[in-house]
C-alpha cells in the first residue's frame, strides 16, 4: 500500500456519529469520501472514492479511483463509552433543540359570499 502523508487522524477528533462499535470490528466514516469503513489495523484500509454499495457495478469502464485517504494512519484514541457519552450529550444539548411553538402570520379575513356582494350595490 502506497504511504499516505497526511497527518495521524484521531478518532476522537471526529464526530459521535461517525464512529461506530456496535459490530465485531470498529467502523468510521472515512474523512476522504464519507464512505462507512472498517478498522482492522492502525490505517485507513483501501477503497475506492464512491464506496456505496447500492451504485450498480460497471466491470467494463473504467475502475474507480483510489480514495484519497486511503493508507491513512488512525490512532484509535477513544473507548465505546466514551464515543456514547459523548453522542448523549451532543444529541441532547440544548443548541440542537428548535422552538416548539411556530409563530404563523395571520390569514385574512375570507372575502364575503359573492350573493351578499351584489345586494350591498
Amino acid at each position: 500500500m502506497p504511504k499516505n502523508t497526511a497527518p495521524v487522524l484521531l478518532v476522537s477528533s471526529l464526530p459521535a456519529n461517525m464512529v461506530d462499535f456496535t459490530r465485531r470490528l470498529p467502523m468510521i466514516v472515512c474523512p476522504g469520501c464519507g464512505s462507512w469503513v472498517t478498522l482492522s489495523g492502525s490505517h485507513l484500509p483501501v477503497h475506492r472514492g464512491d464506496n456505496r454499495p447500492d451504485a450498480p457495478r460497471d466491470h467494463t469502464g473504467p475502475r474507480r479511483p483510489r480514495c484519497t485517504a486511503s493508507g491513512r494512519a488512525v490512532r484509535m484514541d477513544t473507548t465505546a463509552a466514551e464515543v456514547g457519552a459523548r453522542l448523549f450529550r451532543d444529541e441532547y444539548d440544548g443548541r440542537n433543540r428548535h422552538r416548539t411553538r411556530t409563530a404563523h402570520p395571520m390569514a385574512p379575513a375570507p372575502l364575503p359570499p359573492v350573493h351578499h356582494m351584489a345586494m350591498a350595490r
